[in-house]
């Protein structure tokens, strides 16, 4: 004799009570006063019960500290109110006992025949570790967004003054400089860098110098750079000694894991009194001069008159002086390669380069040092249709003003 199929309505009974018993989640039925009428063995033992039938008859306030069941009932009185679902929620549990545990959460409207709303439904998976280690990243975040912060404010502070002249007391007979630079790093920090080292009434030397790469490392780098160009050991007026000797406390002090782990470099010195300079270079492209006249600009220096490689790629580099001397006005330009760098116009895929940035100060009026050079960098970021550099940038602009004798 064959056996009689189950009826419909016994097979979905069966296929909900296996449901019920075996998910891995906390399934629940709550009538209109927020008593549970059905759940889950999981979302039993998820409650610290043995068994479902402990559970019934429940409400959140039973269940959950008081902060927790007030948020959760108004859920579900606003679901019965309004027939609106809440689908993917993530719910912060607070418990009796003070533990604090998180869910995923849907809870809809449950309906009878008739489609009246005769309490609510809902289904909660755990995902305590999964949010655990999301607050935990967004701590560490936080924690490292406040440290790059003070990072920014203490590499900032190892810059001089926006704007600064030099001697302080300048007189028509003495000569002197306005010093303006504009330094923006890619991100929190960099690794560009410049100072200032005064060796006497009428003589200074102006040292700037890029990191290989950006971020937290070239910062780390250009920290000890800064300590190291500024101590009074390495005040040498000689430029080609000043290099000299900074590279070899670079290659002492700092490991370096590959062979592309390098620092461009440029340093001269003014002698205000008569307009003279020295400097050197360490791989660094060579400053630009604009004549206050024409507005010509033109190289400090040629290609291959004075030389000398990148710091820290080998232990004892030559490196050759050059010889110059401004007249009354002249203003030179140093700056990092971040400016060069970018497009000379939006989607252009090259580079603005010397030449790019040369065109870009020559259609520049004579106007007042600071204003000029914030122009410039305004320039280069205008023409390339970019919010912001990708690279670090450092810019100084410097202008002689001669002495009687030499106007």
């Amino acid at each position: 004799m064959k056996k009689p199929e189950p009826s419909l309505e016994l097979t979905q009974s069966g296929m909900l009570r296996q449901l019920m018993d075996h998910i891995s989640d906390n399934i629940y039925f709550m009538d209109r006063d927020g008593r549970i009428t059905l759940i889950s063995q999981w979302g039993a033992k998820w409650l610290g019960f043995d068994s479902p039938e402990e559970v019934i008859g429940k409400t959140d306030f039973d269940l959950f500290s008081e902060e927790h069941a007030l948020a959760a009932s108004a859920d579900e009185q606003r679901i019965i109110r309004t027939g609106a679902p809440v689908i993917g929620i993530e719910e912060k549990e607070t418990w009796p006992d003070g533990r604090v545990t998180w869910v995923s959460t849907t809870k809809m409207p449950l309906r009878d025949d008739d489609g009246e709303i005769i309490g609510i439904f809902g289904i909660s998976r755990d995902i305590t570790a999964h949010k655990e280690s999301e607050l935990l990243i967004s701590r560490m975040k936080e924690q490292m967004e406040s440290e790059l912060s003070r990072a920014n404010k203490v590499q900032h502070s190892f810059l001089p003054a926006k704007q600064l002249n030099f001697p302080k007391m300048a007189s028509e007979r003495s000569g002197s400089i306005e010093v303006v630079h504009d330094y923006r790093p890619s991100g929190p920090v960099g690794g560009d860098f410049f100072c200032l080292l005064p060796f006497s009434d009428s003589k200074i030397g102006i040292f700037i110098a890029d990191v290989m790469g950006h971020g937290v490392g070239a910062a780390l780098t250009m920290s000890a750079l800064n300590a190291m160009a500024q101590s009074k050991a390495a005040r040498l007026s000689k430029p080609e000694e000043f290099l000299e000797r900074l590279n070899r406390r670079l290659c002492e002090v700092i490991s370096r894991d590959d062979d592309s782990e390098f620092i461009t470099a440029f340093y001269l010195v003014i002698d205000t009194s008569d307009g003279s300079v020295t400097f050197a270079t360490a791989g660094h492209h060579s400053p630009l001069i604009r004549e206050p006249a024409t507005g010509a600009v033109r190289e400090l220096y040629e290609r291959g008159e004075v030389r000398g490689p990148a710091l820290m790629l080998v232990p004892n580099p030559a490196f050759v002086t050059g010889e110059a001397r401004l007249t009354n006005g002249e203003r030179i330009l140093l700056y990092t390669d971040g400016l060069t760098e970018m497009p000379p116009e939006p989607g252009s895929g090259e580079e603005l380069g010397s030449g790019g940035l040369r065109r870009i100060i020559e259609g520049l009026d004579q106007i007042e040092l600071s204003t000029f050079v914030e122009n410039i960098t305004a320039r280069v970021l205008y023409q390339s249709g970019a919010q912001r550099f990708e690279d670090d940038v450092c810019l100084i602009g410097i202008e002689y003003r001669g002495t009687e004798e030499n106007i």
